[in-house]
């Protein structure tokens, strides 16, 4: 005869084994999991260009003056065996809140020649953007993001923001590394990346 305390024992002991075999099935499936993601190196990169209009600059979102980017792009793959690094690139404006925003503009193809360089200035950017914004010298800024794909080798590139601002006479200059960071798309983020892809 089952005495009252007996009853909760074997509900409690078959509880704990369906929690077991939920634990294992779901460790199971996460290795399988890690192995089927694949890995993208993005780079995103400041830029100001043009002049801020009066307004602008009474908002305090930016000092008067002239601002220019130079992104340079570096392969520093030495081995001239390996065939050229190939990524994308796009450039998104960067709005005030509250102002309607303007779509990122987009991706481009582009590859780089193994120890080879290239710079993004304010007229490659504004040609990515297009019809999205006025002509120089109307002030935009933003983000140049670059993405290498995991099939390039060595899969990374050498990136450096060159900021210079002028105002009557003084000129000022900056140079800012930027660091790489490695996103995980889903699977349909992949795919579309690439296609884009040469």
């Amino acid at each position: 005869m089952l005495t009252k305390s007996s009853t909760p024992s074997r509900i409690s002991a078959s509880v704990r084994c369906a929690a077991l075999v939920a634990a294992a099935t779901l460790l199971a499936t996460i290795p399988i999991r890690a192995q089927s993601t694949t890995t993208y190196t993005e780079y995103s990169a400041k830029f100001l260009c043009g002049t801020p209009s009066t307004e602008t600059v009474s908002a305090e979102s930016i000092a008067a003056g002239q601002y220019a980017t130079s992104i340079n792009i570096h392969n520093p793959n030495i081995f001239s065996t390996d065939k050229a690094l190939s990524f994308i690139k796009k450039a998104v404006v960067a709005k005030r809140e509250g102002v309607t925003f303007i779509p990122p503009s987009a991706f481009k193809q582009d590859s780089l020649a193994n120890d080879y360089s290239e710079s993004v200035d304010c007229t490659v950017i504004r040609t990515l953007l297009g019809a999205a914004v006025p002509a120089a010298p109307y002030f935009i800024e933003g983000f140049v993001v670059i993405i290498v794909p995991p099939a390039s080798s060595p899969n990374q590139l050498d990136v450096v923001g060159v900021y210079t601002s002028t105002n009557n006479p003084p000129i000022s200059l900056q140079v800012v590394p930027i660091a790489p960071r490695i996103i995980t798309p889903p699977p349909t983020g992949a795919a579309a990346l690439d296609g884009i892809l040469p």
